[in-house]
Parts: C-alpha cells; structure tokens; sequence
C-alpha cells in the first residue's frame, strides 16, 4: 500500500517557484560574484534547484516523491563561504488538540484534520505509554484505530516531522475506548524550510551546500552541479 502524503495549496507555489527557476540567470554588465547563478542537485527522481541572484536574493526548490520543500531569502558571501537567510523567515506548522468526540462503540481512534475540518493524510506521529517503546504511525486520510493488540495505556501524542518543521511533542492522550481524539494542524508555512544558518562554498563547477532541513535530513550536505547559461 502507498502511503499517502499531505500537500497543502502551497504546493502550487512551489511548483511555480521551479518553473521560474528553469529560466535563465540575467545578470547586469558589471562585475558580480561569482557564485552567482543557477545550480541543480537534482537525479532521476527528483528536481533540485537552487539560484543565486546578482542582487542578494536566492531561490530554494525540491520535489522528490511526496517531499515538496522551497525557501526564498538573501544570500551574501563572507570569505571564501556563502551565508544564506530566509526573508521572511518561515512560520513552522503546529498540532492542537481539538475535541474528543464519544462513539456507542469501537476502539479509540485518532484524527489528524487541517483548519477547516477536513481529514489529513500523510501526518507522522508517535504515542508514548506508561511502559515501553512508542509506537509510530501516521494519519490515514481518516480515523486511524488503536491497534485492537495493544493494551498498554497512552500518556501522550507528538507529531514530529523534520523535513517539514512539524515539531509539535507531549499532548496529553488518553486513549478511552469508543472516542476519537482529534488534532489540527495549523499549517503556517508548512514546506518552506529556514535557510538561515545554512552556508555554501562555490567552484567553478560545483556548489556544497549545508544546513537543517535540506532534503529532509536533520542536518546534512548536498552537493550541487553549476547550470551553464
């Protein structure tokens, strides 16, 4: 079964983001730093491009499978390495609690729904017991059911996806038979990713970029090939 993925309406603006990023770099006749221009990381996959403009600002965009990330800001150089900062810098999404609805019967459910009520698919979470390992799961597009199996008792509920900014730990969840426990998600800017604090050195041909966040990796590098104009 695929799992399913939450892409909330801005990824149509990613998608327009990358088509901007397929155009060409115009420069002006004088003298620019060199590392400006348009780079690409992506494979077969996926698409991954990241452009630097002569004026300061630089463009961020990635889509791989159900992954879609974007940034926008400013960049500029201090040495020999380039200092990226996001502007503005992004809001992370949050879950709240929400209601707890009673049912005749049935096992206790979960429910993951956007600010208008509507079920979300694609949504990570984890439940801590009063003993033993947590168990992860993620929201179906629907009620997700306790695991008729599982008898320990639960204490809490966190929704943590890096990739996204989604750090929400610690809600308190009981786990009552025959109710249904639901969580909004607040989506602020969920897919744009803070590029402050990441950094850059640049080659004639290549560009490695690191930071938080890229790629879906806590932390980590990519490695970027310079497009030819």
């Amino acid at each position: 079964m695929t799992r399913p993925s939450y892409r909330p309406s801005q990824a149509l603006a990613r998608t327009a983001l990358l088509l901007s990023l397929a155009l060409p770099t115009t420069t002006s006749a004088k003298a620019v730093d060199p590392a400006v221009g348009d780079y690409d990381a992506g494979g077969v996959d996926s698409v991954v491009r990241l452009r630097l403009d002569a004026d300061g600002s630089f463009a961020f965009a990635l889509m791989a499978g159900s992954l879609d990330q974007q940034a926008r800001g400013r960049w500029e150089r201090r040495g020999d390495t380039i200092h990226f900062f996001s502007v503005p810098r992004p809001v992370p999404p949050v879950v709240e609690p929400g209601p707890i609805t009673q049912r005749a019967d049935g096992p206790f459910e979960i429910r993951v729904v956007g600010p208008g009520g509507n079920d979300l698919a694609g949504i990570d979470f984890s439940i801590s017991f009063d003993r033993g390992d947590a168990l992860t799961a993620y929201s179906p597009g629907g009620p997700w059911a306790f695991p008729a199996d599982e008898h320990r008792q639960p204490r809490s509920i966190s929704f943590v996806m890096p990739q996204y900014g989604l750090n929400t730990t610690g809600l308190p969840l009981t786990g009552k038979a025959g109710t249904t426990a639901t969580f909004v998600l607040r989506p602020n800017d969920f897919g744009t990713i803070d590029f402050t604090g990441s950094t850059a050195t640049v080659t004639a041909t290549e560009m490695t970029l690191c930071g938080e966040g890229l790629g879906g990796r806590e932390s980590g590098c990519h490695d970027f090939r310079r497009i030819e104009p």
